[in-house]
């Protein structure tokens, strides 16, 4: 067995790990490898110890196993030849996990010295490797070192170690180290044995490793630790399961036994170890070590039948197999989620009897929003366990509540407005409000136009709130802008026209309107194009716009009889300076016409003969274009008159 060294040397600096330890350990904690725990039973679990052969063992001592976690090497300590001094560390190799192991090589000068080195213990990734050395620079005693390597299915890739400085090393032994990766919980330990001040000779003692690679001070591990030694722990990749060599009362013989402790989470205690008889002898069992997928127990023994010294042996035990499953859950009301172990089952089964497993989480929840990292953890009926990893997500998928502001009226203005709408500040808009259980909310709005105008008519404002998950919800405000402005109506000048018959004139006019939205009908009375009778008539206009307001305006058509038509034609044939004879004569004849309006016969005979003496001296008295329109205006009087030509 590879002995204490209990001279101590403080003359040689040691080196301490920390960021490098944090870059290569961050990233092996987040790959899932399979793991296993078993609890105490009476009944066998693990199958009888097989020496490990020819092969692997020697004449010499061989013991401390460690199997890679791909399971295709096996590392040892030896004092065995060809070696750089002492104990040394050798591997042995296979190419896969039904070939035989290969001839032990040693692993060298980067690893090895002419001290002695040994207890090594991998990574879950397989790039770091501990082990305990007597070299220098030491703390004192047997230190713990530590080497990395690039290539993790490369033994020979190992650069210089590092030793890990006073926190884990102390003036006594340090050495039967375990390095445990907590997928579930993000932490790293370091266990290990020492033989510094505690409950007994040597004791377990555990180092949690800072975000930054170093370690904290070590501290006792109480319920693994007794009277008697106990060292050379090696933890199961889920935490949940440690082996380790004690000497304490119960073992079988003198010599040391390897025992077993449990726990049902990473955050609680170790229950009482128990010694694991199934492999134990009444020699010497020590330096075990687990394998990866937890079913595989390689340890080191000088009972009978070796090959002289102590020989590595194997133990395998069948565990129940656990698949599990990532699954997003919905969060409840309280933000969180609770959910059961069949939820993240994928098929487990116990390949040993076939019954039913019983499943358990840890955590077992409830799970507040996000990723979450969980054991499955299955039972069988010898009450042998197995774990996988899953991830719960658990996802805010409930939306918000939002409440949008009351609804908004407005008016356009009222008379003499030009808008077609109305200007309504986000003041007078209000605020929706809205809230979520969960996270903050951040509420927009669309639908507001630009500057806040509102056009005249029905806006929807759409409030939406979306919380930090992403769900939304919407609400709707209604502003109502009402128009209010009538229309401008714009009339005609007043008319003033001459009747051309009987009935009266037919007038034409134009009349306007105008809207800030728009007019809907315009409506006169009598309507243009109408005959007017003689006499003045009232034209009364209205417009009305689609909101119902209205407006109106009057404008007045003067239609002249034959009277007035008369009148004005003796102002335009006395008018030009004719000759006096003619004058009279004109004159006369316009008189009778005017003196008889009520014979029409007469009249009609007075219009004829102005007609006829105007044409009589048109061209010499009476200039051509001023008797053509005494003749038309004549004839048309004549026609107001309804004389019959």
């Amino acid at each position: 067995m590879l002995p204490s060294n209990t001279q101590k040397k403080h003359d040689q600096p040691y080196v301490t790990v920390i960021l490098a330890l944090l870059v290569l350990t961050g990233a092996a904690i987040l790959g899932p490898v399979p793991a296993a725990f078993t609890a105490p039973s009476s009944a066998p679990i693990w199958s009888t110890p097989v020496n490990l052969g020819s092969t692997i063992n020697s004449g010499s001592s061989d013991q401390q196993p460690a199997i890679s976690p791909d399971g295709l090497s096996l590392y040892f300590t030896s004092n065995r030849l060809p070696s750089l001094g002492g104990f040394d560390m050798f591997v042995s190799q296979r190419a896969s996990v039904n070939d035989p192991w290969g001839s032990p090589m040693n692993l060298g000068p980067t690893l090895n010295t002419s001290s002695d080195e040994g207890n090594a213990a991998f990574s879950r990734d397989g790039r770091l490797l501990f082990f305990q050395s007597r070299r220098l620079p030491s703390v004192g005693g047997i230190d713990i070192w530590v080497a990395q390597r690039y290539n993790p299915h490369d033994d020979f890739d190992w650069q210089p170690a590092m030793n890990l400085g006073p926190n884990i090393n102390s003036v006594a032994d340090d050495n039967g180290l375990s390095y445990f990766e907590d997928e579930v919980r993000g932490t790293r330990q370091l266990y290990f044995g020492s033989t510094r001040p505690g409950l007994g000779g040597a004791d377990i003692y555990v180092s949690d490793q800072m975000p930054d690679g170093s370690f904290a001070p070590a501290v006792l591990v109480p319920e693994l630790s007794s009277l008697q030694n106990e060292t050379d722990s090696s933890i199961r990749p889920d935490g949940l399961e440690i082996f380790f060599q004690s000497t304490r009362t119960g073992s079988i013989g003198t010599a040391s036994d390897v025992w077993v402790a449990t726990r049902a989470s990473t955050l609680e205690t170790w229950s009482t170890p128990v010694n694991l008889a199934d492999t134990n002898t009444a020699s010497q069992e020590q330096n075990a070590y687990l394998s990866s997928d937890g079913m595989t127990l390689f340890f080191s023994s000088d009972r009978t039948g070796g090959s002289g010294g102590l020989d590595l042996y194997m133990s395998t035990r069948t565990l129940p197999t656990v698949r599990s499953k990532n699954i997003s859950v919905a969060a409840d009301d309280s933000c969180a989620a609770s959910i059961n172990p069949s939820d993240v089952d994928d098929g487990s089964f116990d390949p040993v009897s076939g019954d039913a497993l019983t499943l358990s989480l840890d955590p077992a929840g409830p799970f507040a929003l996000g990723p979450h990292t969980v054991r499955l953890i299955a039972t069988d009926n010898r009450g042998v366990t197995n774990s996988a990893i899953a991830i719960i997500t658990v996802a805010d998928q409930t939306q918000p509540t939002i409440t949008a502001p009351a609804a908004v009226n407005a008016t356009s203005g009222g008379a003499g407005s030009t808008l077609a709408g109305a200007l309504i500040s986000d003041g007078a808009l209000g605020d929706a409000t809205a809230n979520d259980a969960c996270s903050s909310v951040q509420i927009t709005r669309g639908s507001v136009p630009v500057g806040n105008f509102f056009l005249v008519g029905v806006t929807i404002i759409t409030y939406t709130a979306t919380d930090g998950a992403g769900n939304s919800a919407s609400a709707t405000q209604t502003v109502t802008v009402i128009d209010d402005t009538p229309p401008v109506v714009t009339p005609s000048s007043n008319i003033t026209t001459d009747a051309v018959s009987p009935a009266g004139a037919p007038v034409n006019y134009v009349v306007t309107a105008s809207d800030n939205v728009g007019v809907s009908s315009l409506d006169c009375a009598p309507a243009s194009a109408s005959v007017f009778q003689a006499g003045t008539t009232l034209v009364h206009c209205t417009a009305h716009d689609a909101a119902g307001n209205s407006a109106s305006a009057s404008f007045q058509v003067k239609v002249r009889g034959a009277p007035e038509q008369i009148i004005s034609l003796i102002q335009l044939a006395t008018g030009h300076n004719l000759p006096p004879a003619i004058s009279a004569q004109l004159l006369a004849a316009l008189q009778r016409a005017l003196s008889n309006p009520r014979n029409l016969p007469a009249a009609c005979r007075s219009l004829d003969l102005f007609i006829a003496l105007v044409r009589a001296h048109a061209g010499r008295s009476i200039p051509v274009a001023r008797a053509t329109q005494l003749i038309a205006d004549a004839s048309r009087i004549k026609a107001v008159l309804g004389c019959h030509c």
